[in-house]
This record gives structure tokens, C-alpha cells and sequence, in this order.
């Protein structure tokens, strides 16, 4: 009787409470999952440890997440403030949010095949600086990879539909990225700040680019839309110092409020002939457009109040001249409109 009560109470313990194992932190969770055990940290005998390789098992069990769950939310890991490399085992599926964040000394990840989640600001501030995601992972979530300033590049899964919010807000060193055709959607304030970004190529499978996704991109000097995008929203290229040229595709019906304004160096843009709508300030500051060529017959409500300069040319189509010249939006700049050679 002594016997399986003491069973029954190991047991408990063990689906419920922290273990150790060689330093090692592990916890079970029933609302977690009934297929493994989670890795949460190392107890202080190995707090100065600088390399951490996640074994596969445990007491019998796979290894299957990453995280420390405290009070029904996710912190970061117990003891890992040394840490410089990471190398996960194949079992893991999921790290949870912040696992990793403010861990300035990890500079090298070596995720897994298997991996299919990477939580909210789960290495957010790392000094990460090559990256390679596999393409397991289908989520990668709010803030992954956010302030990771000494990240330079960064290879996606191939099975990604979603760059969700801040996923690379500031990473300051980011020189290129390799969007992957699976993805569909570009997040809110993604990409903002990533300083040393120059060149950006938007796959034809990505149909929505969010509010702020490249905004202060200071050296972002050329970028390929997707074809199936219909909206650039507000502040996507806000204060892109260096963007000089910017082809939108056939397809885009709205631009929005200051998407391409304080772009200092921005000197012509082409719209196709969905054009319809342009918000309020889409161009405000833009002071060095000199050439505007709009291609629809039917003149797009609203002029992204486009600066005014003594090189100005807006080029529209012939047949529309003078529509365009009386419109609301437009006659303003009716000294500045000029036919399209055809």
C-alpha cells in the first residue's frame, strides 16, 4: 500500500512540477502536452555553462518544447545568461515566448528539423547574426527575432505563409532576406528599422504587406513588389532614405496614408491602371519626385499631397488629359501634367 501511494505521489510530480536531470530543468504540464516534457533552464550548477545541447529524452521522454511557464505565462529560461550556443534535438516542436529573450550572449542556433512554432520575442535581443529557420516551421510569431542587432542574414522555411508582427523590428544589421514563395503575408512593422537592408524581392505569393513593414529602412534602395498585392498600407516605405525608384504592380488599387512619405531620395514612381485611391500624405515630403507616370484614364481620388518641384513631370494617358487637369484631386498640378507618349 506504502509502496503505490509513494508511486502516486512521483507521479504527480512528475506530470506536474519542475525535474532535474544532470542540470538540467525539465517540467511536464498536462495542459502542455501527454507526449513530452519541457525543457525550462538549468539549475545553478550549471549557470556558467556557455553551450547548451538539448538532449532528446528524458526519463523516458521526448523532449518536445522550450520554455518556463510561471503563473500561467511564458518567461525566460532559468539560469542561461551565458549562454553562446544552442544546438536543439529533433523531437522539439515548439519554443515558447521569450525562452530566449535578452540572452545577449547567445550568438549561434542550430534549430531542428521537427520545429514547427517559434513563440513571441522568443530570441528577442540575442546576438545572433546568420540564421537558418527549417523549413518544418509553419509559425514563427510577434517579435521572434526583434532587436537582434547583430543579425546579418537570415535563410526562411519554405513552408512559412506568415511574417507575423516585429518579427525583425531592429535588426539594425540585416543585409538580405530570402522570402520564401510560401509566404502570403508580411506582418505589421516587420522588417521596421532594419538599417542595413538594401535590396527586399516580394514573391507573387505574398498578397498583404502591413502598416510599417519597412518603415525606417534607411538604405533599402530597391524593392520588387508582388503582383498579387491590391493595397500598399500605411507607412510601409516611411523615411526609406535611399529608395529611389518604385514600380507598383498592376494590380495595386489603394496607397496608403504616408506609405512612401520623407522617402528623400524617391525620384519616380509608376502606377498602373487600377489605380484608385491615394490617401492623404502618401508622398508628403518626397521632395525629389520628378516623374509620376499614372496609367488609368479614370484620375485616382486623392494626390498623396505630392511636393510640388521645379522638375515635376505627373505623366498620364493622353485621352485623359484634361480630365485629369480638372479633377479635384489634381488640378492643382495642371501645369505639371503632361501626356504620355504613346
Amino acid at each position: 500500500m506504502k509502496k503505490r501511494f509513494l508511486y502516486f505521489i512521483i507521479l504527480i510530480l512528475f506530470l506536474s512540477c519542475e525535474l532535474s536531470y544532470g542540470g538540467y530543468l525539465f517540467m511536464q504540464d498536462k495542459d502542455l502536452s501527454e507526449d513530452g516534457i519541457i525543457f525550462s533552464g538549468f539549475d545553478d550548477s550549471l549557470k556558467n555553462a556557455t553551450t547548451l545541447i538539448i538532449p532528446e529524452y528524458i526519463y523516458g521522454k521526448k523532449v518536445i518544447g522550450i520554455g518556463n511557464k510561471t503563473e500561467n505565462k511564458w518567461d525566460k529560461l532559468k539560469n542561461i545568461s551565458n549562454i553562446q550556443e544552442v544546438i536543439f534535438s529533433k523531437p522539439i516542436t515548439i519554443i515558447y515566448s521569450n525562452a530566449f529573450s535578452g540572452c545577449y550572449s547567445i550568438n549561434s542556433v542550430r534549430l531542428n528539423d521537427g520545429l514547427k512554432t517559434i513563440g513571441n520575442e522568443a530570441f528577442n535581443s540575442t546576438r545572433l547574426e546568420n540564421l537558418v529557420i527549417p523549413d518544418s516551421v509553419t509559425s514563427i510569431d510577434n517579435g521572434a527575432f526583434r532587436s537582434c542587432s547583430k543579425l546579418k542574414t537570415i535563410k526562411l522555411s519554405n513552408n512559412l505563409e506568415k511574417i507575423d508582427d516585429n518579427v525583425f523590428y531592429n535588426c539594425s544589421n540585416l543585409t538580405s532576406i530570402e522570402l520564401s514563395k510560401s509566404v502570403k503575408t508580411i506582418g505589421d512593422s516587420s522588417f521596421y528599422g532594419c538599417d542595413s537592408l538594401e535590396t527586399v524581392i516580394i514573391p507573387d505569393s505574398v498578397t498583404t504587406i502591413d502598416d510599417s513593414a519597412f518603415r525606417y529602412c534607411n538604405k533599402l534602395q530597391s524593392v520588387k513588389l508582388s503582383n498579387n498585392l491590391k493595397i500598399i498600407n500605411d507607412y510601409v516605405f516611411y523615411k526609406c532614405y535611399k529608395l529611389k525608384s518604385v514600380d507598383l504592380p498592376d494590380y495595386i488599387k489603394t496607397i496608403g496614408r504616408y506609405s512612401f512619405s520623407e522617402c528623400s531620395s524617391l525620384e519616380t514612381i509608376y502606377m498602373k491602371n487600377k489605380i484608385e485611391k491615394i490617401e492623404n500624405d502618401a508622398f508628403y515630403k518626397s521632395n525629389k519626385i520628378k516623374s509620376l507616370y499614372i496609367y488609368s484614364t479614370i484620375p485616382p481620388n486623392g494626390n498623396g499631397n505630392l511636393p510640388i518641384n521645379n522638375e515635376l513631370k505627373i505623366y498620364v494617358p493622353s485621352s485623359s488629359l484634361e480630365v485629369y487637369k480638372n479633377h479635384n484631386s489634381w488640378k492643382k498640378y495642371k501645369d505639371y501634367i503632361f501626356a504620355i507618349e504613346e
